[in-house]
């Protein structure tokens, strides 16, 4: 069972003379507040699963490993996994940043501009 996480003070409290003190922010609104961020949290990943999608392995590979590892690789090791020069790498990289920008519609590139990207 997932255990209610809310902030401290918007739950109630037993005051010492042992009467609830209910907070002017109910636990109601404690609860539909972590719903909401729950819901806004999952929202978010679907975002991000959408454009990481429309990349190819190797530039899903280099997002994942650069920026959504619990502890992010560096350049070199990357590089190094890819069987590429250092300087390819960053190339790659920044054409994979570029392709899951405009697929998350965050950024529009004209033909020209991605053509001088890479």
């Amino acid at each position: 069972m997932k255990k209610l996480a809310a902030e401290e003070e918007y739950l109630p409290r037993i005051t010492s003379k042992f009467m609830l003190d209910i907070p002017s922010y109910s636990l109601e609104m404690a609860v539909i507040k972590k719903v909401d961020s729950e819901n806004e949290y999952a929202n978010l990943v679907d975002y991000l699963n959408r454009g990481l999608k429309k990349l190819n392995v190797t530039e899903r590979q280099i997002i994942v490993m650069s920026y959504l590892e619990d502890e992010p690789y560096f350049a070199y090791q990357i590089a190094n996994e890819l069987n590429v020069a250092e300087r390819t790498f960053h190339r790659m990289k920044n054409l994979a940043l570029v392709k899951l920008a405009v697929a998350l519609r965050i950024a529009v590139f004209r033909e020209e501009e991605l053509d001088e990207i890479s």
